[in-house]
């Protein structure tokens, strides 16, 4: 930063769960994953003609070639030391090689993708209610379906004794609800210094379709991050000039008051004047603006203004935005404040 350089790096994929952030040093732009309006499905035909539609990039063509199709909980390695317990799941070497080899196996979770693969498979459809908001790529052409999906799969198979399948390639469609923060994207609040709003931004990580040489497998080493403010700076914390506004409170503080202190470079047009509102300030709170109004006169012009915010917080978590406007562009910065007991 003090170069002019700025450090872009992932928030991390240990998501969804708060404080999973791996990345959260004050100089990093650190970015969380969100998704994009492209999405993958996956189908596959039971024997009976009848079509279920999962998720997944699976690239293998079957060429409409039915396998037989079994229950990983019917399949144990029994002489391995493995139960339905195990098997059901697909656990690695928890299913029989001599049950499985050549066939579509269906597992009861996401959880082990290897199992299959190696039991002899040849394709696998998992069903599952966890981490649907994306594609994956598996070893084995796979298709990844809902849990009553799965159940109406598992009644077929044990209501055939030759039950089979085949799975297609996958195909691309629309997904409406985008853009939003995907599931396995690491989360704030920032671990250390709470007062410092971390991730800093999203951008597309979802379902963006790469290459890498065969020579490499995919890194999945995670980032590392051994620095950071210390929590007795938080007093100053307030006063780095990030475009975010964090504080945090404790049960007990019935009624606060927080001061941001910052600075902004004009990049826009020369002459021109922003003038600041808050949108969705939250039930109990103040946030107040000194000035309201910035005038500029000259491109890369730096002005400085104050932010307060007092009062109570009512509920665990809440938001607001800062919106400057020139009556042509509007720059918006979050304003997140909760409760830590």
């Amino acid at each position: 930063m003090r170069n002019g350089i700025l450090t872009s790096i992932s928030a991390g994929n240990d998501g969804p769960e708060p404080s999973t952030i791996t990345n959260f040093a004050p100089w990093f732009l650190s970015v969380a994953a969100s998704t994009i309006d492209r999405k993958f499905s996956t189908k596959v035909q039971l024997g009976n003609n009848i079509f279920y539609e999962g998720i997944s990039i699976n690239t293998v063509d079957l060429t409409n070639t039915t396998y037989p199709l079994i229950y990983g909980g019917d399949a144990p390695n029994v002489t391995g030391g493995f139960s339905y317990t195990s098997s059901r799941f697909c656990n690695e070497n928890s299913l029989d090689k001599n049950l499985v080899k050549g066939k579509i196996v269906l597992c009861g979770g996401l959880v082990s993708r290897r199992g299959p693969l190696y039991a002899g498979a040849v394709g696998t459809v998992i069903q599952d209610t966890i981490k649907r908001d994306h594609a994956d790529t598996f070893p084995l052409p796979t298709s990844y379906v809902n849990r009553a999906d799965g159940s109406n799969i598992l009644i077929y198979i044990k209501s055939n004794s030759n039950a089979s399948a085949t799975i297609f390639k996958s195909t691309q469609g629309n997904d409406t609800k985008a853009p939003y923060v995907v599931s396995f994207s690491s989360r704030g609040p920032n671990p250390i210094t709470l007062d410092i709003l971390k991730p800093d931004i999203t951008a597309p990580g979802v379902n963006i379709l790469a290459a890498w040489t065969p020579l490499n497998s995919v890194s999945e080493v995670k980032g590392e991050n051994n620095s950071t403010c210390d929590a007795t700076t938080s007093a100053k914390v307030w006063d780095l000039n990030y475009p975010s506004f964090a504080l945090s409170t404790s049960p007990s503080e019935t009624n606060f008051t927080r001061i941001f202190n910052r600075v902004v470079t004009n990049v826009g047009t020369p002459v021109s004047t922003y003038r600041a509102s808050v949108t969705g300030s939250p039930t109990g709170l103040r946030i107040l603006l000194n000035p309201s109004v910035l005038s500029f006169t000259s491109l890369g012009q730096t002005l400085s203004f104050t932010l307060t915010v007092e009062g109570t917080i009512v509920d665990p978590m809440v938001s607001a935005s800062l919106v400057w406007d020139d009556g042509v562009q509007q720059v918006r910065s979050p304003i997140v404040m909760f409760v830590v007991s």
